[in-house]
């Protein structure tokens, strides 16, 4: 069970079939908080590009700048997957409601 919810979550696959899950149940939860867990890395990361970048003047400026180019596309990359991550969650949400009955 915890090797397939890992699974999914790296993938981005997760399953919520209804047959298979209840609606609102543990899994429901579980990718909620993946995307909590999304957001509280994508601010560390905004939070390393900021103060590297407030940073120049006091450190090696190579260094520096070969960091931020690799640290700002990957933090627009992780706010991107995050934000699929979050579209996902949130029909599964609407889907979950109009099908409570």
């Amino acid at each position: 069970m915890i090797g397939e919810l890992i699974v999914e979550f790296l993938t981005e696959l997760p399953d919520f079939d209804p047959k298979k899950h209840k609606p609102f149940g543990g899994r429901y939860w579980l990718g909620w908080l993946g995307i909590l867990v999304n957001l509280i890395i994508g601010a560390f990361l905004t939070f390393l590009v900021g103060y590297t970048l407030f940073s120049i003047g006091k450190g090696n400026l190579a260094f520096i700048l070969i960091f931020n180019l690799f640290l700002i596309p990957t933090t627009l990359f992780w706010f991107w997957r995050t934000s699929r991550l979050f579209k996902k969650m949130w029909q599964t949400t609407l889907y979950n409601l109009d099908n409570k009955s």
